[in-house]
């Protein structure tokens, strides 16, 4: 902002949701901008243009989301929903981003906020439920081994006759 005296609005952002929206995130680089609302949609802003923003896709999660954050190298979409659950979404191409794991938050309440600590090797959710508040902290480390190798992680993951999707026991966060 030029003059923090008197700020400027560059330009007006809207098209994406039905619902009244309850986080906002920009990526690292400043160039996305992700959305989330209780209609359970998270959506994704191209900012580059800052005259002219666009939405460039709609992720569904099918249940209200409060929150919203971005990994530290900008890849990573993380939405909390009032189901206690974090999902995750590649969106390094954001015109295609990949829906990486859902992971259950330990305790009861819904999933209020979420962030990234600065080396990217950390997750916090936060949780609300019957009066408290409780953070917890994940491990990040291992979908950061599945972005470096994600063949191995599938070949161990269809060698487990036992599940048939990647979830989150297979992402320990």
């Amino acid at each position: 902002m030029a003059n923090p005296a008197a700020p400027v609005r560059l330009a007006t952002v809207s098209g994406g949701h039905s619902d009244f929206i309850e986080g906002l995130a920009f990526s690292p680089n400043g160039r996305y901008l992700a959305s989330v609302v209780l209609d359970g949609n998270a959506v994704l802003w191209d900012l580059g243009d800052r005259l002219h923003p666009y939405r460039i896709v709609i992720l569904s999660t099918g249940t209200a989301l409060n929150a919203a954050a971005f990994s530290p190298d900008g890849r990573t979409l993380a939405a909390a929903d009032t189901r206690n659950v974090v999902t995750l979404w590649d969106v390094a191409a954001p015109a295609a981003p990949v829906r990486l794991a859902s992971a259950n938050a330990p305790n009861a309440g819904q999933a209020s906020r979420v962030a990234f600590s600065r080396d990217g090797h950390t997750m916090a959710v936060t949780n609300q439920s019957s009066g408290s508040a409780i953070i917890s902290l994940w491990s990040y480390a291992a979908l950061n081994k599945l972005r470096a190798d994600p063949a191995a992680t599938a070949c161990k993951i269809a060698g487990d006759r036992k599940s048939t999707r990647l979830n989150s026991s297979h992402i320990t966060i």
